[in-house]
């Protein structure tokens, strides 16, 4: 698996942390770490998270050169089958046009935020949880939806105030002016459909009672309940993974997780026949979706006449009799046949309409048909399997003379 850890303008080790950790449960024996290293030095605690983890393979190398490094590999680099990680506009480019060639785990491009408040919430945090996103890059999205235009316009002048005690307020106020946004709704409804629509990676429900939306939220990364639940405890302190689908994929993404390094396989298998076919239908060339059948239904046949050690017959040469000795089933509902009616000679159930069926206090079926000649009569079998037969056979119209 290749990581990607983004690292040009901050360092991260708790996204190290967030990628190496899932790959790791989930068995991952090579891991490969792309980080940017400004200055050509890596952080630290980067490399400590790194020796935590017991992960042995680092390259300085960012961006969509990392991407394109870890998906067709190089000299130094080894091709991997899966990239994970979030990054800027450009990595997120670059695993969008290297899907296929590996698999990747999401859009994590930059952050984003979202907050859905009513006017129980305080102005205050609501500021310094769009800033907490802003400050990540210049092209992270925060966006405000409220009921309440009194608090929109409160949080509006708490940003501009908080702004400028930021250590990375250029940063952040290019973000909040290009990419950020106060949306007034005229009801919650209007405000969590909009937000449904943004499905953005992280979303504050900061209302009176954040639990009684939670149902009508359909799509957002990670959602955090409450006023006392802001972004950073989903990064920092509370547990899931913080590695989130970006840019609306919120919709058909979900947060990484041990699934994204797994893949799954169907498994096949047939048990033997009690005794094998000592012989082949020798008609294999035949290919039609007919002729397919017919060779099941011969492979099968052939198998009990091995078992009652009956000499083989082809179909298209065996009399009355000898079809009748290779399908018990067919003497089956010939006895049924005579029991019912009284006559040797099978009925034509071309001439048969199913009318329905019954299920006495006992739990016996009663099949009921309409026959031209006879009127109504009706057909009772044991055995369930049996019935099954003979109502396929009746409904598709088969003769059950050469049904098997």
């Amino acid at each position: 698996a290749g990581l990607y850890i983004p690292g040009g303008k901050a360092a991260y080790p708790s996204s190290l942390l967030m990628n190496v950790i899932p790959a790791q449960v989930a068995g991952v024996e090579e891991i490969v770490v792309c980080t940017p290293a400004p200055d050509n030095e890596l952080n630290e605690l980067l490399l400590a998270a790194c020796h935590l983890c017991k992960v042995t393979q680092v390259y300085r190398v960012g961006g969509a050169s990392a991407i394109g490094a870890m998906a067709y590999g190089t000299e130094t680099i080894p091709k991997v089958d899966v990239i994970t990680g979030p990054g800027n506009i450009f990595v997120a480019t670059a695993k969008k046009l290297v899907y296929g060639e590996v698999n990747i785990d999401m859009i994590a491009g930059p952050s984003e935020i979202g907050i859905l408040a009513d006017e129980t919430a305080r102005e205050d945090y609501l500021a310094i949880d769009l800033l907490s996103q802003a400050e990540h890059d210049e092209m992270a999205s925060s966006i405000l939806i409220t009921t309440d235009e009194e608090l929109a316009n409160k949080v509006s002048d708490k940003v501009e105030a908080f702004l400028g005690t930021l250590s990375r307020e250029e940063i952040a106020r290019k973000s909040i002016e290009e990419r950020g946004a106060i949306i007034v709704a005229s009801d919650m409804d209007e405000a969590i459909s909009l937000m449904n629509e943004i499905a953005p990676e992280h979303l504050e429900v900061v209302t009176k009672d954040p639990m009684a939306l939670l149902d009508s939220i359909k799509h957002a990364g990670a959602i955090f309940l409450g006023e006392n639940t802001p972004e950073p405890i989903g990064d920092y302190v509370a547990g899931p993974n913080h590695t989130l689908p970006t840019g609306g994929t919120a919709k058909f993404y979900s947060p990484l997780s041990v699934d994204n390094f797994l893949k799954k396989s169907s498994i096949i298998s047939m048990s033997k026949p009690r005794k094998p076919a000592r012989k082949r239908y020798r008609g294999k060339e035949r290919r039609s979706g007919q002729e397919k059948v017919r060779v099941n239904f011969t492979l099968h046949e052939e198998n009990v006449r091995n078992a009652s050690g009956s000499p083989w017959v082809p179909p298209e040469k065996r009399s009355k009799t000898q079809y009748r000795k290779l399908n018990p089933l067919n003497n089956t509902l010939h006895r049924r046949y005579r029991r019912v009616f009284g006559v040797e000679k099978p009925f034509n159930n071309a001439k048969m309409e199913f009318v329905g069926s019954t299920v006495d206090s006992h739990g016996k079926t009663t099949y009921w048909y309409r026959d031209r000649r006879r009127g109504k009569v009706k057909i009772s079998l044991d055995n369930p399997q049996l019935q099954v037969y003979l109502e396929h056979a009746l409904k598709n119209k088969l003769p059950i003379s050469s049904y098997g």
